[in-house]
C-alpha cells in the first residue's frame, strides 16, 4: 500500500485537454441575396408564439421575452432573435428545424442586420408585441 509520502511508480501519459469549441459564427450572409435555397443559404423566420426545444421553452435573458421570435438559419447554425434586439446562437436548433417552419417567398434583403431591422428585431419595438 502507498502512501502520501511515497512517490508512485504508475508512469501515465499527460492528460490532454480536448480543444475549446469555436465560437459560433455571426449570422451574416455567405451567398448571394435573395437566393433561398441551397446549404449556405440564410433563412429567417418569425415565430409570433412561444417556442420549446426539447420541453423547455425559449426566452429571452435580457428582456425575459417568452414568445414573438425570429429564427436566423444558415447551414446547421440557427440563431433567435429576441424583439429587444438580443440575437444569440442557439445550438439545440438545427437546419431542419428552420426548414419545418420556412415559407419561400417572402421578402428578401442584402444582409441579415437589414432584414432584422425590417422586422423591428433591432430594438425598436422592444417590450411590444404585436398580435
Amino acid at each position: 500500500m502507498r502512501t502520501a509520502t511515497e512517490p508512485t511508480t504508475d508512469i501515465t501519459e499527460p492528460i490532454t485537454r480536448p480543444p475549446l469549441p469555436e465560437t459560433p459564427p455571426s449570422p451574416e450572409p455567405r451567398h448571394e441575396p435573395g437566393n433561398d435555397v441551397g446549404p449556405e443559404a440564410v433563412r429567417i423566420v418569425e415565430h409570433a408564439g412561444p417556442y420549446d426545444l426539447r420541453g423547455m421553452p425559449v426566452w429571452c435573458a435580457e428582456c425575459s421575452a417568452r414568445r414573438d421570435w425570429a429564427f436566423i438559419g444558415q447551414g446547421r447554425n440557427v440563431w433567435i432573435a429576441c424583439r429587444c434586439g438580443t440575437v444569440w446562437h442557439e445550438p439545440e436548433m438545427g437546419r431542419r428545424d428552420i426548414d419545418a417552419l420556412y415559407r419561400p417567398g417572402g421578402p428578401t434583403y442584402p444582409t441579415v442586420r437589414q432584414a432584422l431591422a425590417a422586422m423591428g428585431r433591432d430594438g425598436t419595438f422592444r417590450g411590444l408585441y404585436f398580435t
